[in-house]
């Protein structure tokens, strides 16, 4: 009784007290469930009656459907568009959309719950992707996925809709959500090979041979190891390695992946000039919020600065452009010449003096490094002592020492 792909049975996947039963005819649906009540009848647990749902899905749209009622303990079950199953919602359609949109609302309500704690983002992320590696997600899907992580991300950092997605995930050292949802589906992979479910296996292989759908498990396994030039997955199956080794593996290949193209794309953006992009990584946060105090003033001034580096800090000159010249450009502080970034870090006098005690730091600390010769050929353009400011040092009245690494 009960469901097959070939002749490998998947009729009644079952996880302690989750249960679901798939069959084809309605003759062995009754039987299966009339088996599931004797048996928890003989090992004394009930069933519970409004929980428990039939869903009925049809291969083709255009066969005549007609209500199906089966019985459980001898009284109708509730007939449902959809029901829960190990978290997963499924449904007669649009199946992908609705567990995405419970993921978000749940995801949102999460990130809102950890405002005042703070938001972590293995916490942010358990709710948004549960489960979403075993759905067959299309472009469509993913999209929707994406616009609420860069919008998600955006506003933690305070930073305008018109930033550079590269920056938005380069800040803070993300990774876009299609490269998270990666993670997941090569972690199953391993698990389901690594495990004693020979049925399981051999189903997942037949879809891949028979090429049933362009979207099986294992065509998605497989397009993902090509991305990111890791083994086929005929090769690993036979030579399987340990799941750290194999999570390591997967996560070095996958960082480097799309810290190549995060930064290949952050590098052609003009307004991404001061980021110091060869600095950035995956899973390293930008020290403007790595070396963020825990204070309100502190995290107002370094939301400023994000904006400076990410060239989305309006200044006057910006403003007089966008009013077709009906604004000044001059400098609103010093009322000296045309206010722009370079002006605004290093020309404006009436903040020489805060720009002085951050600059002497970093020109000491740099000369000491590579001498006082290549500062002077080096650091002779004011364009690199803005950038070297916005790059190394956090905001805030406590000032930290740049990184030795970021040094020749």
């Amino acid at each position: 009784m009960g469901q097959y792909i070939g002749t490998n049975f998947t009729g009644c996947p079952t996880c302690a007290d989750d249960i679901i039963l798939l069959s084809s005819t309605e003759e062995e649906m009754q039987s299966m469930l009339d088996t599931s009540k004797r048996y928890s009848d003989k090992h004394r647990y009930k069933i519970h009656p409004t929980k428990s749902v039939t869903i009925n899905k049809y291969s083709n749209s255009k066969t005549t459907k007609s209500e199906v009622q089966f019985k459980l303990d001898d009284k109708n079950m509730p007939s449902a568009n959809q029901g829960t199953h190990l978290g997963i919602i499924r449904a007669i359609k649009d199946q992908n959309k609705t567990n995405i949109q419970d993921r978000i609302s749940l995801a949102r309500r999460t990130a809102y719950s950890l405002m005042n704690v703070g938001v972590h983002e293995y916490t942010f992320y358990q709710g948004l992707l549960y489960s979403l590696e075993v759905l067959l997600l299309n472009n469509g899907d993913i999209k929707l996925l994406r616009d609420f992580h860069v919008n998600f991300l955006r506003q933690i950092q305070a930073l305008p809709s018109r930033t550079a997605i590269s920056a938005v995930y380069l800040l803070v050292g993300a990774l876009p959500i299609e490269a998270e949802i990666h993670k997941r589906v090569l972690s199953l992979f391993h698990s389901i090979f690594s495990s004693n479910n020979e049925n399981l296996k051999k189903a997942l292989e037949r879809q891949y041979v028979l090429q049933t759908h362009e979207l099986t498990f294992l065509n998605r396994v497989a397009d993902i190891l090509y991305m990111y030039n890791l083994p086929p997955w005929t090769d690993l199956k036979d030579q399987l390695p340990s799941k750290l080794s194999w999570k390591c593996k997967a996560r070095e290949a996958i960082n480097n992946y799309w810290k190549v193209n995060l930064q290949r794309d952050a590098n052609s953006k003009t307004t991404l000039k001061f980021l110091c992009i060869p600095n950035l990584d995956i899973g390293k946060p930008h020290t403007i919020w790595n070396s963020l105090p825990p204070n309100i003033g502190e995290l107002r001034k370094a939301t400023i600065k994000a904006r400076l580096c990410t060239g989305t800090y309006i200044f006057q000159s910006q403003k007089a452009r966008f009013s077709n010249m009906n604004l000044d450009a001059t400098c609103p502080i010093c009322q000296l010449e045309e206010e722009d970034i370079i002006h605004f870090l290093t020309r404006c006098p009436v903040l020489e003096g805060i720009r002085r005690e951050s600059l002497s730091v970093i020109k000491r600390i740099t000369i000491n490094k590579i001498g006082l010769g290549n500062w002077n050929s080096n650091f002779h353009e004011r364009t690199c002592i803005a950038s070297t400011n916005l790059g190394l040092y956090a905001t805030g009245s406590k000032q930290y020492s740049p990184q030795d690494d970021l040094f020749p």
